[in-house]
C-alpha cells in the first residue's frame, strides 16, 4: 500500500487521462460511493447495503427523468416512464431479498 502512495505522482497524469474519458455520471457515481464509504468508516458503520440500493434508485429516477426530458413523443416518455419503474421495482425486490436473507441468517445461527 505504502509503495502505490509514494507512486501516486508517477501514475497521476495516466489516471487523469483515463478519467478524461469516463462519462462525467460515471465519475459522480464513483465519488458518490467513495463519500458513502468514507462516512461509513468514519462512522463505523460498516457496509450497509441499503446505502448503496437508495443510490441505486436515485441514479435509476434520475435517468429516467433525463429519458422523459429528452423525448418529444409521449409514448417513448410513457416508455422511459414505465422502464424506470421496472428497474427501481427489481431494485426493490433485490432489498427484500436481502433482508429475507438476513433474517433467517440470523435465525439459524440462534438455532
Amino acid at each position: 500500500m505504502e509503495a502505490i502512495q509514494l507512486n501516486i505522482p508517477h501514475y497521476l497524469p495516466e489516471i487523469t487521462q483515463l478519467l478524461d474519458g469516463v462519462p462525467r455520471q460515471l465519475v459522480l457515481v464513483l465519488k458518490t460511493n467513495d463519500l458513502l464509504r468514507g462516512i461509513e468508516h468514519s462512522l463505523g458503520t460498516g457496509a450497509q447495503h441499503s446505502n448503496y440500493l437508495i443510490m441505486a434508485k436515485s441514479c435509476l429516477r434520475a435517468l429516467g427523468d433525463h429519458q422523459v426530458a429528452a423525448t418529444q413523443s409521449w409514448t417513448t416518455a410513457l416508455y422511459w416512464r414505465l422502464r424506470t419503474r421496472l428497474s427501481i421495482l427489481a431494485v426493490q425486490t433485490y432489498e427484500i431479498w436481502l433482508r429475507i436473507q438476513h433474517t433467517f441468517r440470523g435465525y439459524y445461527a440462534t438455532v
